[in-house]
């Protein structure tokens, strides 16, 4: 800086090497204590000649943006700093860029110090990297996977899924053991022009993918997830226009591989989970909760059925109630009871009761009827890797 006067400013750099094409506007985020400093938006212009062009631009010359911190002591300590894009203009959604927060501690001499003596009038601050690694892949093995997304903990694929390493960043093919039949076949997982899931007999067919994990900002907000975001994705540059992710789409329930851009409620779609088959369980668990079903069951009525046990049982059991109708008859007894010398017809009541069971079961993966207050409902529980 050019005098101690000077607010201390802080820069992020970095180059545009690849896969811009698809990027229609950068966010910047300047973070302190928890808040915002400062939030810059820019979006790709129609004029190739507008100076922020560069921004969405591949070269060899740096980009930069700023912010700047005043030289007071309630802005001492760790400032975050980053940079994300996205796909639309039009949508809240945000994805990280640098793969990475960086953060610079400001200290007390910062305030102080004359930046003309620097050399070049900067104080050069070597930033700490929160540690995001961008990418990792699954070993080639002969486990068995299932597919599922994380925010509702549903299966996406109704197949269980192996895997086989094809390069050295981690790529792999996917496939399927179809057991019925003469013989064990290899189904293949792949999909076509329009995104909709192909299963193939030759290895060759097969597309190969990539989990590419990343860091989102929350919808609607500058907060990130306090996960990362995995997708299941054709490319390993999830920038690039010709990826595509595995997505469920929240309305039409359709499971495909769709563009980035296509995205249009929130990356949490297209959050995929790799669970080993082995280390699924399954487990009632009691109290009011809203299930999806397609069509209800009932039971004849009968003495203390096991509703539970029944519904345990059945995998197209998606949860239960328990129906108990009691019944009551008032007697005369034939004695009578004497007190100050009236005498008093007596009479009891002799009660019991019939229960039924109420199943509401899933036939199908669109189901279109809700239901609360349910006695329990399944749920299923994942262990070991694979997360």
């Amino acid at each position: 800086m050019s005098d101690q006067l000077s607010d201390i400013r802080l820069t992020v750099s970095w180059k545009n090497v690849a896969n811009f094409d698809a990027i229609e506007r950068i966010k910047f985020v300047h973070r302190f204590n928890k808040r915002e400093i400062k939030t810059q938006i820019i979006d790709r212009p129609n004029d190739d000649n507008d100076p922020v062009r560069n921004f969405f631009t591949v070269s060899d010359d740096p980009v930069t943006l700023y912010s700047d911190i005043p030289r007071e002591r309630e802005y001492i300590g760790e400032h975050e700093v980053s940079v994300y894009f996205s796909f639309v203009k039009d949508l809240d959604l945000w994805l990280d860029l640098l793969g990475n927060i960086y953060v610079v501690t400001i200290t007390e001499d910062d305030l102080t110090r004359n930046f003309g003596n620097e050399v070049g009038g900067l104080l050069v601050l070597k930033p700490k990297l929160m540690d995001n690694p961008p990418l990792y892949s699954i070993d080639d093995n002969e486990i068995e996977y299932i597919l599922r997304l994380r925010k509702n903990d549903t299966s996406l694929i109704d197949k269980h899924m192996r895997l086989v390493a094809t390069t050295i960043e981690g790529g792999f093919k996917l496939y399927h053991v179809n057991s019925t039949g003469d013989g064990r076949v290899a189904e293949w997982f792949t999909y076509d022009d329009t995104g909709s899931i192909v299963w193939v007999d030759n290895f060759n067919d097969a597309k190969t993918f990539y989990r590419v994990k990343a860091q989102a900002l929350v919808p609607g907000t500058a907060e990130r997830y306090n996960y990362d975001i995995v997708f299941l994705s054709s490319e390993t540059d999830i920038k690039s226009p010709d990826t595509r992710v595995l997505y469920k789409h929240p309305e039409t329930q359709e499971v495909s591989f769709v563009q980035m851009k296509d995205i249009r409620t929130s990356f949490e779609d297209a959050l995929i989970l790799f669970t080993d088959a082995d280390s699924l369980t399954s487990q009632m668990i009691l109290g009011s909760q809203e299930i999806a079903y397609d069509r209800t069951e009932t039971t004849h009525e009968e003495s203390n059925p096991d509703c539970e046990r029944r519904c345990r049982d059945n995998s197209s059991c998606m949860g239960y109630k328990t129906h108990t109708n009691w019944y009551s008859v008032r007697e005369l007894d034939r004695w009578y009871m004497w007190t100050r010398s009236l005498r008093y017809p007596v009479y009891t009541t002799r009660s019991w009761s019939a229960s039924r069971c109420e199943f509401f079961l899933k036939d199908s993966d669109d189901p279109q009827l809700k239901t609360s207050a349910v006695d329990g409902y399944r749920r299923y529980f994942y262990s070991g890797a694979g997360q």
